[in-house]
């Protein structure tokens, strides 16, 4: 008797846990951004949505460096019951390359990434 009821409070808490919106990752908060929206990090990262028992922090980090290559790191921690935190440090464009009517960043690295409006002080080379 004891180990049904126990067995039913188990059963009762993982249906809670797994269906509950609290456990699923509805907002991020992203720092050292400055060209990059915060947003779309957020979004970039493919957190958002997920269960935190599912969310993978290092294939996430992965997938942002992937999808941005203006990102030059990040880390993501998360905490139950789903708050993920987003640390990034953003590549510093050393060169505008210009090509035909599209304008490319050159990062110190050799990684190439659009470009935002160019800075005044940053050398473009055609």
């Amino acid at each position: 008797m004891v180990a049904a009821g126990l067995l039913a409070v188990l059963a009762a808490l993982m249906v809670w846990i797994g269906l509950d919106g609290t456990f699923y990752v509805s907002r991020l908060t992203v720092t050292g951004v400055t060209r990059t929206p915060p947003l779309d990090v957020a979004n970039m990262s493919g957190l958002v949505g997920t269960h935190i028992f599912w969310v993978n922090a290092a294939e996430a980090e992965m997938t942002l460096l992937k999808a941005n290559p203006a990102l030059k790191s990040a880390q993501i921690t998360c905490t139950l019951p789903a708050n993920c935190h987003i640390a990034v440090v953003e590549r510093t464009p050393v060169v505008a390359w210009r090509y035909g009517d599209m304008v490319t960043w050159v990062a110190a690295d050799g990684e190439t990434f659009s470009a935002e409006p160019t800075p005044a002080d940053l050398k473009l080379v055609t």
